[in-house]
């Protein structure tokens, strides 16, 4: 009998558990919303490095402003669907 009820209170806990992890993850945002994220702050420091050195005299928040400008002229021209881009090589 105490075995009984100490499995009941073990398989209680663990529901409680994955209830309260389930709610913590509404509050997230997806993966894949995440990784785009980290890979424009590196694609932003990057550019930003590479504007650095080629002009040293170039201001940090100019090159910030000149590498988001970049950067998001290329994130907002449409991308060419695969079969166009094979029949512009001449393949």
């Amino acid at each position: 009998m105490n075995r009984l009820l100490h499995g009941i209170a073990v398989v209680c806990t663990l529901l409680a558990a994955t209830a309260t992890f389930a709610d913590d993850s509404v509050n997230r945002a997806p993966a894949n919303q995440r990784l785009q994220s980290i890979m424009n702050q590196r694609h932003l420091r990057g550019c930003m490095i590479k504007r650095m050195i080629a002009d040293k005299g170039l201001a940090y928040n100019a090159a910030k402003r000149a590498c988001t400008d970049q950067l998001g002229a290329r994130n907002d021209a449409p991308a060419r669907p695969l079969a166009a881009s094979a029949t512009q090589t001449g393949s």
